[in-house]
């Protein structure tokens, strides 16, 4: 009986932990982001994540990098979109942190049954479990198999 992989919305400080090689994060980023795009699961980021990536890297390596950054992006995430609708529900959502609620409501959208990130605390009783990325996988590899 084939099983639909879960859905994980993967938070911006995780993506960035691989792909500028924080330390003492990129081990377990690295793992996670390995396993989504091996199928465990399906990778989700917020359609907003792609250009704070962008300008975070162009800023710390240059404009081609930024772009490659996007393009690996683009070829290992479903890009959740982002909308008036959307800002609208994380307004709603009530996080302290904006960035946070925005990520939860890509989460929603996405239907993730997950969100991997480093800030568990921020998101509260998130209706969708934020937990850390090596977490993330253990879930992925009980359920994947």
């Amino acid at each position: 009986m084939m099983t639909t992989p879960l859905r994980v919305l993967v938070d911006t400080n995780v993506v960035l932990d691989l792909l500028l090689a924080r330390e003492p994060w990129l081990r377990d980023a690295g793992n996670l982001l390995t396993a989504l795009q091996r199928g465990d699961g399906v990778g989700l980021i917020a359609g907003h994540s792609v250009t704070t990536v962008h300008y975070v890297m162009a800023k710390a390596y240059g404009r081609d990098i930024g772009r490659e950054a996007v393009r690996y992006l683009l070829q290992s995430f479903e890009i959740v979109p982002v909308g008036a609708a959307f800002f609208q529900r994380a307004l709603a959502l009530g996080l302290p942190d904006f960035e946070d609620a925005v990520q939860l409501a890509a989460a929603e959208q996405g239907g993730a049954a997950w969100i991997a990130t480093r800030n568990v605390k921020d998101f509260g009783d998130s209706p969708i479990p934020a937990l850390p990325p090596a977490e993330v996988l253990i879930l992925l590899s009980e359920t994947s198999s």
